[in-house]
């Protein structure tokens, strides 16, 4: 029982490598997908947000409330 599920895990792990290996030579299917420039546009814009509400939290309370 256990040499045939070490037998199972290698040939899984031989199928792992083989997929690495054409997406390395180029036969991937990922091969040239650009992100679409409006969604990169709307995922930097939530970064840069995501980035000064974190700020801001940061700030002593004394000074956002002040501001």
């Amino acid at each position: 029982m256990l040499r045939a599920e070490a037998d199972s895990g290698s040939e899984r792990l031989d199928s792992v490598w083989q997929d690495a290996r054409r997406e390395k030579e180029g036969g991937g299917t990922m091969q040239g997908m650009e992100p679409e420039p409006a969604w990169l546009a709307v995922r930097i814009a939530g970064a840069v947000a995501g980035a000064l509400v974190s700020l801001a939290y940061m700030m002593p309370k004394s000074a956002r409330e002040a501001a």
